[in-house]
């Protein structure tokens, strides 16, 4: 059954291949931007200009703002509203490339941020499932995305997958090509009943340690999708399985890395391209470190390096003075020299 959710899946995706409006696919970094706030928590969009200036100077640029590391559903719609058009206001002065999250667990609120998204001339939209009431079934998921996605049906979008946070897996090991050549059954409901359009669907945000899943998502259809990695940590093995874009939190600060595993990779460098893997794995390893359990230390290290995010919203805490020198140590450590 599994299997057969995830070619239902593919299947939605293969017949709105046609009406699919022309785009560029996604290379390079995204960075996923932290979500800026005061001491007070309130939003602080004054940071937004800051952010995008370090990117730029770091060789990113594209974001997906209000996704996981940017804290979205600790976010009211008028707050990502807000946030959103601010990244707008500056994306143009940067380079920038501006891709907003809008899946929320209100349909209606996900709804409302994909038109809003359209309205600011956001180059795409990305979603996740609802995390709450998830969708029991492919044909459930693919449904809410066809809701979500149609609401701007002129922007690409991609499905945000990340079974860590939503608990949907859909996609872990089948073969899709192997699948789509029969009308599968599962007993209940056969294969063309699961084909609702969505026509602007390009891609999936790919967050999962699932290298080999991935690869079969990329060779989908002769490579038709545009599929973008999203564990750090791993970003040199997806390039191998055929990555040409990642989406990830580190990339905030350490897009020079990030960059230079793509570029070492594909210059045939590899083990100078391991040489950067092993920079952002050990700045990712600082993330999980016991003594910063129940924090951000990525937003932290932001402000560290002299951009301003502020702390994160409940039920994260902000780390304690102690953390800060322990995490300044950490980053010196790395390679990444905060500010005095």
């Amino acid at each position: 059954r599994l299997a057969f959710a995830a070619v239902a899946i593919a299947a939605a995706c293969l017949q709105g291949a046609d009406a699919i409006m022309p785009y560029t696919p996604i290379t390079g970094l995204v960075a996923a931007v932290y979500t800026p706030f005061d001491e007070q928590l309130a939003l602080d969009t004054s940071v937004v200009v800051k952010q995008a200036a370090y990117l730029n100077a770091t060789g990113v640029h594209h974001v997906l703002v209000a996704g996981t590391t940017g804290e979205s559903v600790k976010l009211t719609v008028a707050e990502r509203k807000q946030l959103a058009e601010a990244w707008a206001a500056v994306a143009p002065t940067y380079g920038i490339n501006l891709f907003i999250h809008v899946g929320a667990n209100a349909m209606a609120d996900a709804q409302e941020l994909a038109r809003h998204a359209a309205s600011i001339k956001a180059a795409g939209l990305v979603a996740m499932s609802s995390t709450y009431f998830r969708p029991s079934s492919v044909d459930a998921l693919v449904s809410q995305l066809a809701d979500i996605f149609g609401a701007a049906p002129l922007l690409p979008a991609w499905y945000y997958h990340i079974p860590s946070m939503t608990g949907d897996n859909y996609f872990r090991g089948f073969d899709m090509h192997a699948l789509l050549v029969a009308d599968i059954t599962d007993g209940e409901t056969s294969l063309p009943t699961l084909r609702p359009r969505i026509p602007n669907l390009v891609g999936i945000k790919f967050t999962d340690y699932d290298l080999y899943t991935f690869k079969r998502c990329i060779d989908f259809n002769g490579g038709e999708f545009n599929l973008l990695y999203g564990r750090d940590e791993q970003l040199l093995g997806a390039a191998a399985m055929g990555a040409e874009g990642a989406v990830g939190s580190t990339y905030n600060f350490a897009g020079v890395w990030g960059n230079a595993v793509f570029a070492e990779f594909k210059s045939g460098n590899i083990n100078k391209a391991r040489e950067y893997q092993r920079s952002i794995v050990n700045l990712v390893a600082i993330y999980g470190k016991a003594e910063y359990a129940g924090t951000d230390p990525g937003k932290e290290i932001m402000n560290q390096l002299g951009v301003p995010v502020g702390p994160p919203r409940g039920p994260a805490k902000p780390m304690t003075a102690d953390q800060i020198t322990q995490l300044r140590a950490d980053m010196k450590a790395v390679g990444l020299i905060p500010v005095a």
